[in-house]
């Protein structure tokens, strides 16, 4: 269909930067007809400016299909190019699609920030940084660990032997390195062990000697320079083994299998000989420099066992990928889980994930002088009709912008601070701030933990992980944000038979070194306590070398059975302290306290598997807190929508209470204005909209008070009396007119409303003139005209 000429420039100027997805919502994506704005294939722009798909909405007929040859020339005479959209046409016309949603340039979104063809909350042109990671759709994110950056010219790999750059990203905003672990320079089977020696590992970016991997109970097949992992005879055993239905004996952890009655521990997972079960969500045990060791998958990554299944942006819920602490990662802080819509003349910004698993609507924003249009308020006018009245479009603007709306300079916004292309409530350009953000539009408020800095302060100031400082993002109050607890700050090492784990950082900016093991009676074996060996050479004497084992295990060892251990106890496949197995929340194999019944990261599965999810927003989420107890919703994070509790009352979102239960407050008055789609008007359309519209009524776009008798007016509804005489607020619904009681003397002119200054009809009156009485017809008689031909000076003639 077609629409009128005059129509058509209209349409141009304010839905210019309407919604490009390529399968809209039907009816709600808007579009111009003969614009770059047209529908994609399939749909068509019908007569109320939005996308409908051929054959349904407002003109279900062939005429309103759009024809695709006119279509088609367009695109060859140059028109409606998205591809080719400039930085000029940023912030032009409405600007309607929320982050995470896709676009084909930077006026498609409300944000002004179009990356690979997703809306996003910056301009995300960081090292490694995306605006599509899983699970963290439409907010600029560091690259999982592992994946491939965006953009080709970042992170080009070097060579394996040099343990540089991998290719890939580090999962904080960099290029990685080549993992610690990493066999750089393969080794070759020895002349006299049953082992590979010769081994290089990348460790701390250095190809360093990686120790050596005993085959124990197999022999080294020296034509691959490889353990075995099955035999057909002795020589394919370590000596004194032998082959027995295709096996030399059981193989220690770390070791290839195929099945769990081929490893000591009874466990394999994931390919190799695992210390424990390793199941469940988002945990592997073939890890690169921790083979044969249960560690959760990295953050951003997906789940490699498929449990996390991807349960949509719209739930907030699970997004497909971990956590890195064990598992399944929520939707991500500031991920849009509903569109924007209009209440009366507020936009409703489009609702947030709260990284908790809630969906969360955040408050309306006043549109002012501009009508909200497609769940934005408009960053120009073209005509009064986009408008409130009695505001005029002038210069492409209906007045001063309201906190929340889009602006370009100070001078547009009635709070005279525009930031971050929106009207602010006060200056907002230090680090980790930002008036922009969804779910507080208007407000300078701080950007969530572990986001980029939208002002690059954060980003300029982070350091390397060595120094447990600045990681480059935010901490979600307003500051720089420092490496985890957790995070590696020096590599592990093994010297003069003690290995000391890798230091790691304690969320606080300090390095905290752990303490040395005693690898007895075992020796070194590269940045390790050996587990296992293959001659006398690996252990500490007078210790030997029997059936691959040197004796029984130090703390912090590998093992299969608490007989391996000096300890007598193996909980988690590794020799303990004490007894840890069916603790809960409690672990031996944590990185950095191996060997020592460890309270587990908060966030993380409970080894024990006592901590059951409750599926409930509040209740317990099958993983641990900071303390050992299971893990509940914290409090404050929404467990239910705000709702209407009466036309005049809101009950706002009830938030869990942090023991477990969702709490609901009481309901609190909506002020001056009304309650409609759980949440309080705050401008007003017609008087309806006014929570007492007895004594208040809508001027413009706010509730007032009605008027006094007396004081100016131009509708009854603007007055307490509902009457409108004279120009005024009156008493009367009207005023007498001019009365002279027959047989009288006194004349009364008609009354007015407005002469007293009290809105109560008055007139002044005065006495007829001769011949001093009334007539008839509520005046004084006069003369009457007459004929002078029948006049008789003794019968006067008057005239009623």
């Amino acid at each position: 269909m077609k629409l009128s000429s005059s129509v058509l420039p209209f349409l141009a100027l304010i839905l210019a930067a309407c919604s490009v997805n390529t399968a809209p919502e039907n009816g709600k994506q808007r579009c111009a007809v003969d614009t770059e704005k047209q529908c994609p294939s399939g749909y068509y722009c019908g007569s109320d400016s939005f996308c409908w798909k051929e054959g349904t909405g407002p003109d279900n007929d062939a005429g309103a299909k759009k024809d695709a040859s006119e279509v088609d020339e367009k695109k060859d005479a140059g028109e409606g190019n998205q591809s080719e959209v400039g930085e000029d046409d940023v912030g032009n016309g409405l600007q309607n699609v929320a982050n995470g949603d896709s676009c084909s340039s930077q006026k498609d979104c409300s944000s002004g920030f179009c990356v690979g063809g997703i809306c996003c909350s910056s301009a995300c042109d960081g090292v490694c940084m995306a605006c599509n990671v899983v699970g963290k759709m439409g907010t600029c994110s560091p690259v999982p660990s592992g994946d491939l950056p965006i953009r080709a010219d970042q992170c080009t790999k070097e060579s394996l032997d040099t343990c540089g750059l991998d290719g890939t990203c580090d999962g904080t905003g960099a290029c990685r390195r080549y993992p610690d672990g990493t066999v750089c320079v393969a080794g070759t089977c020895s002349a006299t062990a049953a082992s590979v020696v010769g081994i290089k590992k990348c460790q701390a970016g250095k190809c360093e000697p990686g120790g050596s991997e005993i085959c124990t109970p197999f022999g080294c097949d020296a034509s691959k320079n490889e353990c075995f992992g099955s035999c057909t005879g002795d020589n394919q055993c370590a000596a004194n083994q032998s082959c027995k239905s295709g096996s030399c004996g059981k193989k220690p952890q770390g070791a290839r299998c195929g099945k769990a009655d081929e490893c000591e521990s009874n466990f394999c997972a994931d390919g190799v000989c695992c210390g424990q079960a390793c199941e469940g969500a988002c945990v592997t045990c073939n890890s690169v420099g921790s083979p044969g060791e249960c560690v959760p998958v990295a953050d951003g990554r997906p789940d490699p066992r498929g449990v996390c299944k991807d349960e949509g942006g719209a739930s907030c819920g699970k997004s497909g990928a971990c956590n890195g602490k064990g598992s399944c990662a929520l939707y991500a802080s500031g991920t849009t889980c509903a569109s924007s819509s209009c209440l009366g003349n507020s936009a409703v910004p489009a609702s947030t994930c709260n990284g908790n698993g809630s969906c969360v609507q955040p408050a309306a924003v006043s549109c002012g002088s501009f009508k909200c249009t497609a769940g934005v308020c408009p960053k120009d006018c073209a005509t009064a009709n986009d408008c409130v009245s009695p505001n005029a479009c002038t210069s492409g603007s209906c007045g001063l912008k309201e906190a929340g709306q889009k602006c370009d300079g100070n001078a547009e916004c009635r709070t005279g601070v525009c930031a971050d292309g929106v009207c602010c409530d006060k200056a907002c350009g230090g680090a980790c701030q930002a008036c922009n953000l969804a779910s507080s539009l208007g407000k300078c408020t701080s950007v969530g933990a572990g986001q980029s800095d939208p002002h690059g302060v954060c980003t300029a100031a982070k350091k390397d992980s060595s120094t447990c400082d600045e990681n480059g993002f935010c901490d979600g109050s307003g500051g720089c944000q420092r490496y985890a607890a957790g995070t590696p700050c020096s590599a592990e090492v093994c010297s003069m038979d003690k290995s000391t784990p890798a230091s790691t950082c304690d969320g606080s900016g300090e390095c905290i070194a752990k303490a040395a093991l005693m690898c007895s009676p075992y020796k070194c074996n590269g940045t390790k306590c050996g587990q296992t060996c293959s001659n006398d050479t690996d252990c500490i004497a007078p210790n030997t070398c029997v059936n691959g084992s040197c004796g029984p295990k130090p703390i912090g060892a590998s093992c299969a059975n608490p007989n391996q251990c000096q300890s007598g106890f193996c909980s988690q496949g590794v020799c303990c302290n004490e007894s840890c197995d069916g603790v809960q929340c409690k672990s031996c194999s944590l990185s950095g306290s191996k060997g020592t019944c460890s309270l587990v990261a908060a966030g993380t599965t409970d080894p024990a598997g006592k901590c059951v999810n409750s599926n409930t927003t509040c209740g317990t989420k099958g993983t641990c807190n900071a303390n050992g107890s299971c893990a509940v919703t914290a409090s404050g994070v929404q467990c239910g929508a705000a709702t209407c509790a009466s036309a005049t009352s809101l009950t706002p979102v009830s938030t869990c209470n942090g023991a477990g239960a969702c709490s609901t407050p009481a309901a609190q008055g909506c002020g001056l204005y009304t309650c409609a789609g759980g949440a309080c008007k705050v401008s007003c359309l017609a008087d309806s909209d006014c929570a007492d519209s007895v004594n208040n009524f809508c001027s413009g776009s706010a509730c007032v008070a009605k008027k006094t008798n007396g004081t100016p007016a131009t509708t009854g509804n603007q007055c307490k009396s509902g009457n409108v005489v004279d120009g005024v607020c009156c008493a009367s619904s009207s005023c007498p007119g001019e009365m002279c009681p027959v047989s009288g003397a006194t004349y009364t002119p008609a009354q007015k409303c407005n002469l007293n200054g009290s809105g109560t009809c008055s007139a002044t009156a005065t006495t007829c003139g001769a011949p001093l009485t009334c007539g008839t017809n509520n005046r004084c008689k006069t003369f009457a005209i007459y004929d002078s031909s029948n006049y008789s000076d003794e019968n006067a003639v008057y005239a009623n």
